[in-house]
């Protein structure tokens, strides 16, 4: 019985070590859960098939005996057929996988994918940018937005990018912005920009 509870307190010492950046509370949940995944992947023998679910786990066994581990449906990462044979090699790979963090949910990632908008300003004297642009602006539109340099930056990226949180906060998604071309003619001439929105 004293060797059971020194074997699991090694465990606790191993997966802090492995894990600093989870405090001890939430490593007791991680142990616990990676416990439960490497015993239900045990009743498989030594080629585990099949699928089960551990809390927002999921767990998959194939043909060829890998196993890989889900968590609300993203693939965390997976674990070969050698390595989960011996429980304690299980349990410090589930305990990896597991303790990565997961995006929040309400996070701009989870929210939008990665989105890539056009922009067409200006009246100029030659072809037209507007055919397949997401936006298009007149003249007195884009001088209206700063006519280029950073308020017309902040304005479209805010445009495009700018999300609500579940908590009602108003959130700008990371993005990237180019600058595709400026034309001269007619009014103002013409100018390209790009923004993309989680790159």
């Amino acid at each position: 019985m004293r060797s059971v509870w020194w074997i699991g307190h090694l465990h606790v010492v191993i997966l802090l070590f492995l894990t600093p950046h989870v405090s001890f509370a939430q490593q007791e949940g991680v142990e616990v859960r990676a416990a439960r995944v490497c015993a239900g992947i045990g009743q498989g023998g030594g080629n585990f098939q099949g699928n089960f679910n551990v809390g927002n786990l999921n767990i998959q066994g194939n043909a060829n005996g890998t196993v890989t581990v889900k968590r609300d449906g993203v693939d965390l990462g997976k674990i070969e057929q050698g390595t989960y044979r011996d429980y304690t090699s299980c349990l410090i790979d589930v305990i990896k996988l597991i303790s990565i963090t997961s995006p929040r949910v309400d996070s701009p990632l989870a929210i939008r994918p990665t989105r890539t908008y056009t922009v067409c300003a200006g009246n100029g004297g030659g072809p037209s940018c507007a055919a397949g642009a997401n936006k298009y602006m007149t003249c007195a539109q884009y001088r209206a937005i700063g006519g280029g340099g950073q308020p017309t930056v902040d304005a479209l990226v805010k445009e495009f990018c700018e999300y609500t949180d579940t908590d009602g906060t108003k959130r700008l998604a990371p993005y990237k912005f180019i600058h595709r071309f400026s034309v001269g003619g007619g009014e103002c001439g013409w100018t390209g920009f790009e923004v993309t929105c989680n790159p």
